[in-house]
């Protein structure tokens, strides 16, 4: 069997970077960093860069920018309901660029205390912007359990809050975003699933659905309705939740099972 995203000893092989940015992008990336860091000052710890614009593969008005910041303490509501606003002003100010612009958001004491995790995820998919760059002491990661559990273990909770939240009605434009988030989620998981058989490493959608319909053909065509959602997400919410519940009940407990 090929082994794919790992090197010859098997640890992950790193695909972001600084230099790998694309110059569309920079002079925007440059301005967003300076204004997170103006508006949320000594409460930052450090901030990352991950996704397709850190691994170069982003394109212009199709893709997200995605950063993650660490703060010094666990946000509290205040500062939850700041980010929501700030990163929603970002994501109208860019629109030319990006469709859309997202933080996601953790403290360092979590970070620390979940090296498989946050650490392996910082470590392997994120640039660090700003601050401490808290992957740089850390060893590399193998694709194993312990990362494949770190990873998808949430896919239940997470699946949960999104049935529920749909059930509030949010706007076409929100219903998209929610959906094309979870389905990613949902086919990353699929990867984990597998991720210790295959001995190897990827974040691509296509190559996560191709790997898990290896090994669970029988779900191969549900997995492959969550890649296409991903990639044109619906605003129907009412076959979004039913997808969920359906499909995503049976990767929940698969998960639960598994790993």
């Amino acid at each position: 069997m090929k082994k794919y995203g790992v090197d010859k000893n098997g640890f992950i092989i790193t695909e972001v970077g600084l230099n790998k940015v694309r110059p569309a992008f920079q002079e925007v990336l440059d301005k967003i960093k300076d204004e997170v860091i103006h508006t949320f000052g000594d409460g930052i710890h450090s901030l990352y860069l991950y996704g397709s614009v850190a691994t170069g593969k982003a394109r212009i008005k199709t893709s997200d920018l995605d950063l993650l910041l660490v703060l010094q303490q666990k946000a509290t509501s205040k500062i939850l309901q700041q980010i929501h606003k700030f990163q929603n002003h970002l994501s109208v100010d860019h629109l030319n660029l990006f469709r859309n612009v997202g933080i996601s958001l953790s403290y360092v004491g979590e970070v620390k205390k979940d090296p498989f995790g946050w650490g392996c995820f910082i470590k392997h998919l994120c640039v660090c912007l700003y601050g401490e760059n808290l992957g740089k002491n850390l060893s590399k990661f193998k694709p194993s359990k312990k990362v494949a559990n770190a990873f998808g273990s949430d896919v239940g909770k997470h699946i949960s809050t999104v049935i529920e939240k749909l059930k509030s009605m949010p706007a076409p434009k929100e219903v998209r975003s929610i959906c094309s988030g979870t389905m990613r989620k949902i086919v990353r998981t699929g990867f984990c699933l597998v991720m210790e058989q295959e001995r190897s490493w990827t974040t691509d959608l296509k190559k996560s659905y191709e790997v898990f319909s290896k090994y669970y053909p029988a779900k191969s065509t549900n997995m492959k309705k969550a890649l296409s959602l991903a990639q044109k997400p619906t605003a129907n919410t009412k076959e979004l939740g039913k997808f969920l519940q359906d499909f995503g009940s049976w990767l929940s407990e698969e998960v639960d099972n598994k790993l």
